[in-house]
């Protein structure tokens, strides 16, 4: 589907469709890793500021773990 993602939740049937950065985020978090790693990535990778990096990394994976798609500890 291009640069989109799309995950099927298996327990609900429903289907959640990622734009490139959530495609990126979801690649990036195939194996565990501290999200400052993840937002150092994405601050390579994207023309934005590092607060405002961080805070939809965070939103991004605090709505997974919200709808079972991830479990997401803060543990870094």
């Amino acid at each position: 589907m291009g640069e989109e993602t799309v995950l099927l939740d298996l327990a609900s049937g429903i289907y959640f469709g990622l734009d490139p950065v959530g495609s990126r985020i979801w690649s990036l978090i195939e194996s565990p890793r501290p999200i400052s790693e993840i937002r150092d990535e994405l601050l390579k990778e994207y023309e934005v500021d590092e607060t405002t990096c961080e805070n939809e990394v965070l939103r991004f994976l605090n709505q997974a773990a919200e709808r079972g798609l991830i479990d997401f500890s803060a543990k870094q």
